[in-house]
C-alpha cells in the first residue's frame, strides 16, 4: 500500500503507538517488528511517521528508499506539567502543504502548562 500511494504522488502517513527507534522504551514495551517495519519504509517510503507510547518528545529517522523518513514522537496527552520526571502534555499541529510534485511539512509543538494554558513550544520543517 505505501509504494502504490507513493507512486501516486499521495503524502503517507504511518500512525503507530510503539516508537520504532531501537532503545527509546525498554525491550519488553518496544515495538516487537521495529526492524520490519523500518525495512518496510525502507523499501516503500513514507512522508511521515507519528507515534506515541514513549512519553517524550522525540524526532527521529529510518533510511527511505529515496531520503529519510521523519518519526516523530510526543508525550502523553494526559500528563500535567510540572512533574519531575515526565514531560507535560504536548501534541503537534501538522500542516502539510504540496509544491508541485513534492511536500513540505510544518510542525509546530504545543504544550499544556501548569495553570491548564497553551504555549507554542517550537516550529520545525521536515524536508
Amino acid at each position: 500500500m505505501l509504494r502504490e500511494t507513493g507512486e501516486a504522488g499521495l503524502y503517507r502517513v504511518v500512525l503507530l503507538h510503539h516508537p520504532l527507534a531501537a532503545g527509546v522504551v525498554a525491550r519488553r514495551k518496544a515495538l516487537t517488528d521495529a526492524y520490519g517495519m523500518r525495512a518496510a519504509l525502507g523499501r516503500a517510503g513514507a512522508e511521515l511517521v507519528l507515534h506515541g507510547h514513549a512519553h517524550e518528545a522525540l524526532l527521529n529517522v529510518v533510511p527511505g528508499p529515496h531520503a529519510d523518513v521523519p518519526v516523530i514522537g510526543v508525550p502523553s496527552a494526559s500528563t500535567p506539567a510540572g512533574l519531575p520526571h515526565d514531560q507535560a502534555a504536548r501534541w503537534n499541529e501538522i500542516d502539510i502543504e504540496r509544491h508541485g510534485a513534492a511536500f513540505q511539512t510544518r510542525v509546530t509543538a504545543r504544550e499544556i502548562t501548569a495553570n491548564l494554558g497553551i504555549v507554542t513550544t517550537g516550529q520545525f520543517i521536515l524536508s
